[in-house]
């Protein structure tokens, strides 16, 4: 069994009331399992779900960012992006 991240993308967020509680939840695309790592940036292959979720699902939040020829990395938190690193650099 492997770990693995998966990204989603909010587009908008909001809050309702479930049973007296406030809960918040996102509408979001997600790229559940279709994402490729090129010598640790993520590369988004495309989205495969829309809709709501919970917003407590999110473990930490990070950047989308297009570049040329309609590729979009996912740019994560500094820990995340050394340890992909140095599993990299330690494959080759």
């Amino acid at each position: 069994m492997a770990s693995a991240s998966d990204y989603v993308y909010i587009q908008l967020y909001g809050v309702h009331q479930f049973q007296g509680r406030a809960q918040m939840v996102m509408y979001c695309t997600a790229s559940i399992g279709n994402s490729i790592i090129h010598d640790a940036l993520v590369e988004d292959m495309g989205s495969h779900f829309f809709g709501f979720q919970d917003i407590q699902v999110l473990d930490h939040l990070c950047a989308r960012f297009p570049v040329a020829g309609n590729k979009v990395y996912f740019v994560d938190d500094r820990m995340t992006m050394e340890g992909r690193l140095c599993y990299a650099l330690r494959a080759r």
